[in-house]
C-alpha cells in the first residue's frame, strides 16, 4: 500500500486542440471576409469614378453639341448688324440640329499601339455587357476607336451621338463600314437584337427621322444588304436634304 502524498500525482492530461483550432479558423475567415469587404469597397468605388469620367466626357460633348446649335434669330429694329454676330436663345423653337457632329476636344489622341491596346481592353468589356467601361476605353482610343463608339452610343439608344461617330469612322476610314460586323461584337446577341428594335422602333413612331434612320442604314446593311440600307438613307435624306453622315454613307454604298 502506497502512503497518499509520497508520490507525484499525475499530471499528464491531453489538452484538446480544438478549441485552438476553432480560434484559428475563426481569426482566418473573418480576416478573408474582411479582405473581401475592402476589395468589394474598392471595385465600387472604381465603378462610380468610371461612371463619374464617362459621364464628364459626355457633358463636354453634349456642351459642344449645343455650342453649334444655338439659332440665330431677328432682331425687330435692328439695323446694319452682321446676322452671324446675333445669337440668342429661343424657348419657343429648339435649337437645330448640326449639320456635322461637333469636334472632339476630351481627349489628345493615343498613339497607336496604345489606341490598340484600349480598343482591345474596351472590346472585352463590350462582349461582357459593361457598356460603361468600353465606352471609357474608346474614348481613350480617339481616334482609332470611332467605330466601336458607334456601338456604345447605339446600345445606349443615344442615335445623335452615334451618327456623329459614324460620320467620323467614315471620313477617317471608309473600308471600316464593311470590316465591321456589328452583331459579331455583342456577347449576348439578345442585347443586339433588343437595341435594333427600339431603333427600329424609333423610325417606326418618326418616320421624317434622319437621324435614327440614317444610323438604322447602317445595322441594315450588316442584315439585310446594302439595297435596304440606300432605301433607308434615300428617305433620310428626302426628310432632311444635305444631312451630312446620310450622304456620307450613300457614298461610301456606291
Amino acid at each position: 500500500m502506497v502512503t497518499p502524498g509520497l508520490l507525484p500525482e499525475a499530471s499528464d492530461r491531453r489538452i484538446s486542440p480544438w478549441p485552438f483550432t476553432i480560434a484559428l479558423l475563426g481569426a482566418l475567415l473573418l480576416g478573408g471576409s474582411g479582405y473581401l469587404a475592402l476589395r468589394l469597397a474598392r471595385v465600387r468605388a472604381e465603378r462610380e469614378e468610371l461612371k463619374e469620367e464617362v459621364l464628364r466626357l459626355r457633358i463636354e460633348l453634349a456642351e459642344s453639341h449645343a455650342e453649334r446649335s444655338r439659332p440665330l434669330m431677328a432682331v425687330a429694329g435692328t439695323r446694319n448688324v452682321e446676322p452671324e454676330r446675333l445669337v440668342v436663345w429661343s424657348d419657343a423653337e429648339p435649337p437645330v440640329p448640326p449639320p456635322r457632329p461637333p469636334e472632339i476636344r476630351v481627349l489628345p489622341p493615343a498613339s497607336p499601339d496604345l489606341a490598340q491596346e484600349r480598343i482591345a481592353q474596351g472590346l472585352h468589356e463590350f462582349r461582357s455587357g459593361r457598356y460603361l467601361q468600353a465606352e471609357l476605353a474608346f474614348f481613350r482610343a480617339i481616334p482609332e476607336a470611332y467605330g466601336y463608339l458607334v456601338l456604345t452610343c447605339f446600345v445606349r439608344g443615344e442615335v445623335r451621338d452615334a451618327v456623329g461617330f459614324l460620320g467620323r469612322a467614315l471620313a477617317r476610314d471608309p473600308a471600316w463600314l464593311r470590316r465591321v460586323a456589328p452583331r459579331d461584337l455583342f456577347g449576348d446577341p439578345g442585347e443586339y437584337e433588343a437595341a435594333l428594335r427600339a431603333l427600329e422602333e424609333r423610325v417606326a413612331q418618326d418616320p421624317l427621322d434622319p437621324e435614327a434612320k440614317t444610323l438604322l442604314a447602317y445595322f441594315r446593311l450588316h442584315g439585310k444588304g446594302p439595297e435596304h440600307a440606300k432605301a433607308l438613307l434615300v428617305e433620310a435624306l428626302n426628310a432632311r436634304p444635305g444631312h451630312a453622315e446620310a450622304g456620307q454613307l450613300l457614298k461610301a454604298l456606291e
